[in-house]
């Protein structure tokens, strides 16, 4: 078999070597600044990612792009997609980066290839992928000497630690990550820390454990009103925030972290704290982020929870009017759930029932279009590589046409080949079957002979091997075993002789370890006389006829014994 495979391998390095040769293409001389460029193609992705793709392999062909920001920029694009096809090419695409020239030994561009792996991998909910390019990532910015954003990483394998099912391990890791980050002194510290304990809020939500939220967001909160107090004393070093000299900037990022403080606060105090949780929510309501879309989806729960149907129904309505005509999404399919519990708790069923019906009817037709667009987005992608691939096919017809038909001849021989081996095998197979079959005929036929033979005493009493000979006569003489209910006290009523005598014929004067063991191989050896002598007879009925209550049974006792089937054994036993 190997042996075949190695000329099957050599078979198709030949074909590829010969026909892989293509037409080189030259590359224009760079032209310097073009519509081409990288900014320029991301800048496209966002409204066209197609047409990005296209500018891109023109920006190849060109010479305005070198190779490592080619495919770092086609696996950004690939990596932003929600088809799972782009998403694993966006992987395959970064697993070559990292053993590029243009990264190996640059941390800067590690880290930059390692993000694009961490994002593909949490699209594709790949939690052990997340954490084995996280750690790397991690490890490129302790390099790097990014103390901050190894423990920003840390905090995101934490989750995806959490995910998988290691709840205590992950929490352990985020109480170490955010003691060393809440201390003062920089903005990026800071920053990392509230987002260190929004993911901890999350895992302690997922897992129902809303009285250990409370510490988390009133220690962002402390840290917030130091860095007021203190804001000299703060580097601003985060390039995350884009910080700038004007206070419009700081008030609005504080504003923002605040106002997420509060909403966790009322959520998390909500189930058993009432006065606690409208506090908080009148403190949200304060702040401008209380205003945009995100805070009032943070609000609704609370609501729901403390029993503010109205208020619940009012802020949806808010929200409805800022979706406006896009209905057709996972929010609203939320909107309608809770509008439906709130119409039912507010006494209202038959308003309750629509919403509840249209929320399922939703959810529905949100599945079906998420088949439809990913069949049209990859349509599209098709279309457009097609046109971008004309003029190349034009030119390498002649090549493919050439390939198509080694490679058909390729198939062939491989076809002969396996059908060749797998003939060969079978036959094998036969051959064996057969030669087993003709065995246990034979083994049966010279047994019966030496147990049809009349036991002779050497006088006295028969010894346990004796009275073995003289049992196994009788009851294969008078075929007692095709009985179903025969047992033990048959046998003893039959032999008239004591309990004790009897059971140590068999455990001890003969190969089998009890009479049911006996029994079941005179059944099974009386069945192969039906199935080799009665074709006429079904599995079925030549199971009854020798003894057996169960055909199942008999076809498993059958196989255990003769390593076939009864199906087999007669099929082997006819005339060939």
């Amino acid at each position: 078999m190997r042996k075949i495979a190695g000329i099957l391998l050599a078979i198709t390095l030949a074909l590829v070597a010969g026909c892989g040769k293509s037409p080189r293409v030259h590359q224009i001389k760079n032209l310097g600044s073009t519509p081409y460029q990288e900014d320029t193609i991301r800048m496209t992705y966002a409204r066209n990612p197609e047409r990005a793709l296209i500018l891109l392999d023109s920006a190849i062909l060109l010479g305005n792009i070198d190779p490592y920001h080619t495919l770092l920029t086609r696996a950004t694009i690939y990596s932003r997609s929600q088809e799972e096809l782009q998403l694993k090419e966006a992987q395959v695409l970064c697993e070559q980066l990292l053993q590029h020239d243009s990264v190996v030994g640059i941390p800067q561009r590690q880290s930059a290839v390692l993000d694009l792996l961490v994002n593909t991998s949490r699209m594709q909910s790949d939690d052990e992928a997340y954490i084995r390019w996280a750690t790397q990532k991690a490890d490129v910015c302790r390099e790097m000497g990014d103390e901050v954003e190894v423990l920003r990483t840390r905090a995101e394998i934490a989750v995806a630690m959490a995910t998988l099912g290691q709840v205590d391990e992950g929490l352990d890791m985020l109480d170490d990550i955010i003691g060393q980050l809440d201390r003062p002194g920089s903005i990026n510290r800071m920053d990392a820390l509230t987002i260190a304990v929004k993911r901890k809020i999350y895992i302690l939500n997922d897992q129902g454990r809303p009285q250990e939220v409370i510490p988390l967001p009133r220690r962002v909160l402390r840290r917030l009103d130091h860095y007021e107090r203190h804001s000299a004393d703060y580097a601003e070093d985060s390039y995350r925030l884009s910080w700038s000299k004007r206070p419009a900037d700081r008030a609005r990022y504080l504003d923002f972290t605040r106002g997420q403080a509060y909403a966790f606060l009322a959520n998390a105090y909500a189930p058993f704290q009432k006065d606690s949780a409208l506090y908080f929510l009148n403190l949200l309501g304060s702040t401008n982020y209380a205003k945009t879309m995100g805070a009032r989806k943070m609000i609704v729960p609370a609501q729901m929870a403390l029993g503010q149907y109205k208020d619940a129904l009012a802020t949806y309505d808010i929200i409805e009017k800022q979706m406006g005509a896009d209905t057709l999404n996972t929010d609203y399919a939320v909107v309608l759930r809770d509008r439906g519990i709130a119409a039912n708790a507010l006494g209202h069923p038959a308003e309750a029932y629509d919403y509840m019906h249209r929320y399922a009817r939703l959810t529905r037709d949100l599945a079906d279009k998420l088949q439809e667009s990913e069949a049209h987005d990859y349509a599209a992608r098709y279309r457009a590589k097609e046109q971008e691939l004309e003029i190349e096919r034009a030119r390498n017809e002649s090549r493919v046409r050439g390939m198509m038909l080694s490679f058909a001849l390729f198939l062939l021989v491989v076809a002969a080949a396996v059908a060749a081996l797998l003939l060969h095998q079978k036959q094998i197979v036969e051959h064996k079957n057969r030669v087993l079959a003709g065995q246990i005929a034979e083994t049966l036929k010279y047994k019966e002979m030496y147990e049809a033979s009349e036991p002779e005493y050497a006088g006295g009493k028969p010894s346990d091997e004796e009275l073995f000979r003289d049992l196994q006569l009788l009851i294969k003489r008078d075929r007692l075993f095709l009985d179903p209910d025969f047992d033990r006290q048959k046998l003893i009523d039959v032999s008239h002789l004591p309990a004790h005598r009897v059971g140590a014929a068999f455990s001890q004067g003969s190969a089998f370890s009890s009479l049911p063991d006996f029994i079941r191989d005179c059944r099974l050896e009386y069945s192969c006389h039906l199935l080799t002598e009665h074709p006429e007879l079904s599995i079925k009925e030549v199971a009854a006829k020798s003894g057996f209550q169960y055909a199942s049974t008999y076809s498993t006792d059958f196989k255990n014994k003769y390593a076939m089937t009864p199906s087999r054994y007669r099929e082997l036993q006819r005339p060939h």
